[in-house]
C-alpha cells in the first residue's frame, strides 16, 4: 500500500508533527501536484497564529482534499491531524472563506470527515478498481503521475486503510467543552463509520449518535445528531413527542418519518403556533451552520402551508427576533410566501402582509445594528419581492 511504499516497507502508525519526516513528500501528490509544500502548512499549526491556521485549513480543504477527492498525500496528513486533535490551544475559534467561526479543532474534524467521505464508502473495492485502475505500466520514476488515474485507486484504498485509526481520536472530541467541536466530532464519527474498514464499529457509533440525539447539552447538538441518525433510517417516532418542540420538528422532517401522519401534525402545529416558533430562536448557539436551523426546517414547513395567513404567527416571530445567523434566509422564505406576486408601485398590501412588514420595520436589530453583509442580505430579500430596501420607503408603503 501507499504508506509502505513511501516508507520503504516498514511504516509504523506514527502520529503528530514528528511524523512529518516519516514520509517522502516529493513522492506524494495533492490536488495541485507534489505535496512538498504540505509539511510547511502542517507545521504552521504549531504556531498558534490565527492567520497561519486559516492558511493550513484552506490547504487541507483545497489541496489535500479537493471537491470530495482524496490524493496520495491525504492519508499521511489525516493520521497526523488525528494525533493533533487534542492540542489544548486548538479550541481557539477561527474562520476562513465564508464559513462561520469555529474552533480550529472543529475545522480539523471537518477535514477528517471529508477524508472519510472521499473513500467513496458506497462503492465496493471491486467497483473502485474498475473505475480507477489504469492498466498501463507505471513509470517508476513518476509513480504518482498526476495525469494518470493510476494513483487514485491507491489513494482511496489507503484512506480506507487508515480510517480505523482515526475513530478513537475523533470520538474523544465528543466530550470537548465547545459544542461546535462536539457537533463536528459527531459528523466526523458518522462519516468514518460508513467507511467499510470501520464497519465493526458502526453499531457502536450509531448508538452514540442516538444517545446524543436524546441527551446532548444543547438543542443544536441534538438536532444535528438526529439529522445524522436519519442517514441510517433510525429516527424513532418517539422523537415526535420530545420535550423540545424543535426536536419534534427535526424528527418530523426526517426521511424515516416522512409519511407518518403524526409527522404532518407536528409540522402544522409548529408553523401555526407563535410560542412554539419562538423556541426555534431560543438557543444561544445558533451559529452552528452545519444545521442551518431553523432555516431548512422553516423552508419545508412553508412548503406545506399554502396560506400565508396561517403562517403569520410564525412570520411575526421571525420578523421580531433579534439578529440570528439564519434570520435573513428565514425572512426571504417568508417574504416569498407573503408576496407570491412581486409587489409593484401602486399595489395595496393585505392585512397579513402589513402586519408582517410592520413587525419587520419595528425590529431595530435588523436595521440599526446589523453588520454590512447582513444588511445586504436583507436588501436582496426585500428586492426579490419588489419591496424597497430602505426603512423609510418601506415604512411609507406599510403606512398607506
Amino acid at each position: 500500500m501507499l504508506l509502505q511504499m513511501i516508507c520503504g516497507g516498514e511504516c509504523p502508525m506514527s502520529f503528530g508533527l514528528d511524523a512529518l519526516e516519516t514520509y517522502d513528500w516529493s513522492r506524494l501528490v495533492h490536488a495541485y501536484g507534489q505535496a512538498t509544500d504540505t509539511p510547511g502548512h502542517l507545521r504552521r499549526l504549531a504556531r498558534h497564529d490565527g492567520a497561519a491556521w486559516e492558511d493550513t485549513i484552506v490547504h487541507l480543504h483545497t489541496a489535500v482534499t479537493h471537491q470530495g477527492s482524496v490524493y496520495p498525500a491525504t492519508a499521511p496528513v489525516a493520521i497526523i491531524i488525528a494525533r493533533l486533535l487534542q492540542e489544548p490551544g486548538f479550541d481557539r475559534p477561527i474562520s476562513y472563506s465564508w464559513r462561520e467561526p469555529q474552533p480550529l479543532r472543529a475545522h480539523l474534524l471537518d477535514f477528517l470527515a471529508t477524508v472519510a467521505e472521499g473513500t467513496e464508502p458506497d462503492r465496493s473495492e471491486s467497483e473502485l478498481w474498475l473505475i480507477y485502475h489504469n492498466t498501463r505500466q507505471r513509470d517508476p520514476d513518476e509513480p504518482w503521475d498526476i495525469e494518470s488515474p493510476a494513483w487514485a485507486y491507491d489513494a482511496v484504498m489507503e484512506c480506507r486503510s487508515i480510517a480505523p485509526a482515526l475513530v478513537d481520536p475523533v470520538l474523544r472530541c465528543l466530550s470537548d467543552d465547545d459544542p461546535r467541536t462536539r457537533v463536528a466530532a459527531t459528523s466526523a464519527a458518522v462519516a468514518l463509520c460508513l467507511v467499510p474498514t470501520v464497519s465493526s464499529r458502526r453499531a457502536e457509533i450509531v448508538a452514540i449518535v442516538e444517545d446524543r440525539a436524546w441527551d446532548a447539552a444543547t438543542f443544536h447538538e441534538r438536532a444535528e445528531a438526529l439529522r445524522i441518525l436519519d442517514r441510517f433510517g433510525g429516527v424513532s417516532k418517539s422523537f415526535l413527542s420530545d420535550r423540545h418542540p424543535g426536536i419534534q420538528l427535526v424528527a418530523a422532517f426526517s426521511s424515516s418519518l416522512a409519511h407518518d401522519p403524526d409527522s404532518a401534525s407536528a409540522v402544522w402545529d409548529a408553523v401555526t403556533d407563535r410560542e412554539r416558533a419562538a423556541v426555534w430562536y431560543s438557543d444561544s448557539l445558533s451559529p452552528l451552520a452545519t444545521i442551518g436551523w431553523p432555516n431548512h426546517l422553516l423552508h419545508q414547513a412553508v412548503d406545506r402551508v399554502a396560506n400565508f395567513a396561517d403562517l403569520l404567527p410564525t412570520a411575526v416571530v421571525v420578523a421580531a427576533t433579534s439578529l440570528h445567523s439564519t434570520t435573513f434566509r428565514d425572512l426571504e422564505i417568508l417574504l416569498e410566501r407573503a408576496f407570491p406576486e412581486v409587489f409593484s408601485p401602486g399595489d395595496s398590501l393585505n392585512d397579513e402582509q402589513r402586519i408582517f412588514l410592520r413587525t419587520l420595520l419595528d425590529n431595530s436589530s435588523l436595521w440599526e445594528s446589523a453588520p454590512p453583509r447582513a444588511s445586504r442580505e436583507l436588501d436582496v430579500s426585500l428586492a426579490l419581492v419588489g419591496l424597497p430596501a430602505d426603512h423609510a420607503s418601506l415604512s411609507a408603503i406599510v403606512s398607506c
